[in-house]
């Protein structure tokens, strides 16, 4: 079988041979064309111009043999060539798309414009970045190889009214694809929501130490976890962050979502990394607002930096969020510098930030020692809060509680800890909550809402150190 080759196209008029072909099945645009009494096409010449002005889809083969056939694309000013748009259907993470007759192979381009080639008619992105769309490669040096086409992988529009339906890790994934395609920040915002819970074990196979990764485009939408779960998520990364949002713009809102279990590993390779490195279940910086976020029992190790559970560096609003679990602090850091922040909510609280209405009902923040070459051991702990452990000037912590709260192994002379903010440089509104809970500090019961207070705290502090 020889493929029906096209050998030249000049105003409108295309031309193709086959060896051996007496005549030919001709399409264009699905109607079948004829230059005789039987359907048939027996020349070997097309001219295109007497069809409407219009891009129009044309099929070549040998009326003998189906598997000659060339789908192409003409223009509608009757100039170029190209291969047909691939249709692709997804399914569980899976693309499938047709062969399209006369493509040597098949282009994918990903939302980091990486490139790759396949000769098969399906890729599996579970384990791979979100791809953007997908082309046929033209074996014909004639015809153009096809356009990228958007592929559809939630249902819904991104309206407030037909939001995108996420009901998978891989559909959560893509939610850096669609902020991409719709990046003009005039755009009305996408609006998406999680209509169940989702099980992370699905993919753990695919994604070795990690099944959940930070969606890296800016967030402008909105998020309804429509109190729903996200549970078996594990994380493990070398360094830098780790939170599902990288930036939350202005207007950008994360609420009623529940991570249930979290188990997030940092491992810094170096007790000279960098310092802001960091850990938190929604947003590494956040000017949006969080709200009605629950994060319990949670497992979060790192080998350095701040780690909270709810955002690292908040300049938006986070009001209304719960959490419980473990933070942790391995044997790392800057030897002579108790330099590492934990808190419950949020790490630093910066100007115009909001933290307010927030709970922690059962947290150990646990720290360690470091060792220098004369045996002397210091701490990599030393500012730790229950809500906040940095609140910036300009920044605003307001009636938020805590029921169990333990900080083990932190520096014991630091003045930097506290129930609710260990380091306070803006306002601090203790309200009718205070620290109420149970307060322990190396095992020492601590009635203490602020550490160091270079700012204003509105409320009784209850201070016993």
């Amino acid at each position: 079988m020889q493929m029906v080759e096209i050998t030249s196209f000049d105003d409108g008029i295309i031309r193709w041979a086959a060896q051996g072909a007496r005549a030919f099945s001709v399409e264009v645009d699905g109607e079948y064309v004829s230059d005789g009494g039987d359907g048939l096409y027996r020349a070997c010449a097309l001219d295109v111009n007497r069809f409407e002005n219009k891009p129009l889809v044309v099929s070549v083969c040998d009326a003998r043999d189906e598997r000659s056939r060339v789908d192409f694309v003409v223009s509608s000013d009757r100039k170029t060539l190209s291969m047909p748009t691939v249709p692709v259907e997804v399914k569980s993470g899976v693309l499938h798309w047709r062969a399209v007759s006369g493509a040597s192979r098949y282009k994918l381009v990903d939302i980091k414009q990486n490139v790759i080639y396949t000769d098969r008619c399906y890729y599996d992105a579970n384990y791979r970045n979100v791809v953007y769309g997908v082309c046929a490669v033209s074996a014909n040096k004639l015809i153009r190889d096809g356009e990228i086409a958007h592929i559809k992988y939630l249902d819904g529009n991104g309206s407030e009214e037909s939001p995108f339906i996420i009901s998978s890790p891989f559909e959560l994934r893509a939610i850096d694809y669609y902020e991409q395609l719709y990046a003009d920040g005039a755009r009305a915002r996408n609006h998406y929501i999680i209509d169940r819970d989702i099980n992370f074990n699905s993919v753990a196979a695919l994604e070795g130490e990690s099944n959940m990764f930070t969606l890296s485009r800016p967030f402008y939408g909105v998020l309804d976890g429509g109190r729903h779960m996200l549970y078996n998520v594990t994380v493990g990364y070398d360094g830098g962050y780790w939170a599902l949002f990288d930036f939350l713009a202005r207007g950008a809102v994360i609420e009623n979502l529940i991570f249930s279990g979290m188990a997030v590993t940092n491992r810094l390779q170096s007790a000279y990394a960098p310092l802001d490195a960091s850990i938190a279940a929604v947003a590494h910086v956040n000017y949006g607002e969080i709200r009605n976020i629950v994060v319990k029992n949670a497992k979060f190790l790192s080998g350095g930096g701040a780690v909270c559970g709810i955002c690292s560096h908040n300049s938006g609003t986070v009001r209304d969020c719960t959490v419980s679990g473990e933070f942790a602090q391995s044997l790392s850091g800057l030897i002579g510098q108790a330099c590492y922040e934990a808190a419950g909510i949020v790490a630093e609280n910066r100007a115009g930030g909001v933290v307010e209405n927030n709970a922690v009902l059962d947290l150990t923040i646990r720290g360690s020692f470091a060792e220098d070459a004369r045996g002397v051991h210091y701490p990599n702990v030393r500012t730790a809060a229950g809500i906040v452990a940095v609140n910036r000037a300009g920044g605003r912590v307001g009636d938020n509680m805590f029921g169990r709260l333990d900080l083990v192994s932190v520096e014991p002379q630091s003045a930097e800890y506290g129930g609710v903010c260990a380091y306070n440089a803006g306002l601090v509104r203790l309200g009718d909550v205070k620290n109420t809970g149970a307060f322990k500090v190396n095992g020492a019961e601590v009635k203490r809402a602020v550490g160091k207070n270079d700012g204003v705290v509105v409320g009784e502090q209850c201070t016993q150190d």
